[in-house]
């Protein structure tokens, strides 16, 4: 998670399983360990709280489940309940964070082993908050975010331009971008999009059909092209893009 985000300063619990020391060492993260009260925090940029406790279950008590959120709204620092161990309490039975947000989830993400804990095997998140849809689809997890599909639909219409990150790698190296040439690039092979950028298509729609591409497929008015491309990549495959194929290669 703090490689995801990003994350220069992690707080974890005092008492804790190690995954969050490590996690924040393998980002190159300053990690701090905190009391389970969010009241004597200080500037984060990201926190972890663990409620049952892993490895006493002690279940986080309501006042300090609510000066996390507080803490969260207060600084604008993403709060990560580690939730996997919501059915074993020590002698308190465990709640979710999520029951105190009163409906305003922003900068707060309760993380669940669902496949574990519910025995569901196809694990899909709907979310409605743009941030941390792109937090669970760069963790590998199948993400409808509705808000901003509809965002995109309506601009894809208006403006038809640039790339939309279409699906991530669990490593957020790697994506799956729609992208939209220019109009020079159409009537010509479709595979010169592969020569002249570090993407590589990897398939089109057509007519509302998905069609993988070979060495003989034409890019026509109405494709809509998706490719894979490094995330360090995505800026120079759109510049390229956005110019005739021609004055590329000059």
């Amino acid at each position: 998670m703090p490689t995801l985000l990003q994350s220069k300063k992690v707080f974890y619990p005092k008492v804790a399983y190690p995954t969050y020391l490590v996690g924040a060492l393998i980002a190159s993260a300053q990690a701090i360990a905190v009391d389970a009260s969010a009241q004597d925090w200080g500037s984060a940029d990201l926190a972890w709280i663990n409620s049952p406790s892993n490895p006493t279950g002690r279940v986080h008590t309501e006042a300090e489940l609510k000066s996390a959120i507080e803490y969260s709204r207060k600084n604008n620092t993403p709060v990560v309940s580690d939730e996997c161990y919501l059915e074993f309490g020590d002698s308190v039975t465990p709640t979710s964070i999520l029951n105190y947000t009163q409906g305003n989830n922003s900068n707060i993400l309760a993380a669940r082993v669902a496949r574990e804990t519910y025995g569901v095997h196809n694990v899909v998140a709907r979310i409605y908050d743009p941030g941390r849809a792109e937090i669970y689809q760069r963790l590998g997890i199948p993400t409808v975010a509705t808000v901003l599909w509809a965002t995109d639909q309506i601009l894809r219409r208006l403006v038809p331009e640039g790339s939309r990150s279409e699906w991530r790698d669990a490593t957020g190296m790697v994506q799956l971008c729609e992208v939209h040439p220019q109009d020079d690039w159409y009537g010509r092979p479709i595979l010169l999009i592969d020569a002249m950028t570090p993407a590589r298509v990897a398939f089109i729609t057509r007519l509302g059909e998905g069609l993988i591409p070979d060495e003989h497929t034409v890019l026509q008015q109405g494709d809509l092209v998706h490719v894979m491309v490094s995330d360090n990549d995505v800026a120079r495959t759109e510049e390229i893009l956005a110019s005739s194929p021609e004055g590329e290669r000059q």
